[in-house]
């Protein structure tokens, strides 16, 4: 059985409740980079809404809400992107 990576469990999680926030991605996935696995979900067709909103302190948060899963969804070994061959000047 293939593991799944942070992208592909935020989106399950999107499917399955609808919305997510970053503090419950850190506390599930133990991910803390949330909006940059939303981005890459969007670079793949993902329609995610992003509602920002106030604690009762005050502070900003956003919840991300999926809108429409993409038709295709490109495989993770697909879109891979390399990272260019760096060369040392001596």
């Amino acid at each position: 059985m293939k593991k799944l990576n942070q992208r592909e469990k935020i989106l399950n999680y999107l499917k399955k409740r609808n919305q997510l926030t970053q503090l419950v991605a850190w506390s599930e996935f133990g991910c803390w980079r949330l909006a940059a696995r939303i981005k890459e979900l969007r670079e793949r067709g993902h329609e995610i809404k992003t509602i920002k909103r106030r604690d009762e302190r005050g502070t900003r948060y956003a919840v991300y809400v999926l809108v429409k899963e993409a038709k295709h969804v490109e495989s993770d070994v697909q879109s891979s992107r390399t990272m260019p061959e760096m060369r040392l000047e001596r």
